[in-house]
């Protein structure tokens, strides 16, 4: 096996930071898109009863 460059093993390194920041910034993102999914259907599901008061008016002094 050949020994890599000091300078070549470093952007090595960079470039698997990279790649692990990557995966980790979709993993968020998946799950940011996930939970908002779940929170419309529960409007969704909440929309009928929020309907029925649609019409309510709160005013405070």
């Amino acid at each position: 096996m050949q020994d890599i460059p000091a300078q070549d093993s470093c952007l090595l390194d960079l470039a698997l930071a990279e790649v692990l920041v990557l995966a980790e910034a979709s993993a968020l993102v998946e799950d940011l898109v996930s939970a908002e999914a779940s929170e419309e259907e529960e409007d969704e599901a909440g929309g009928a009863e929020d309907s029925a008061h649609s019409g309510d008016t709160l005013i405070l002094r």
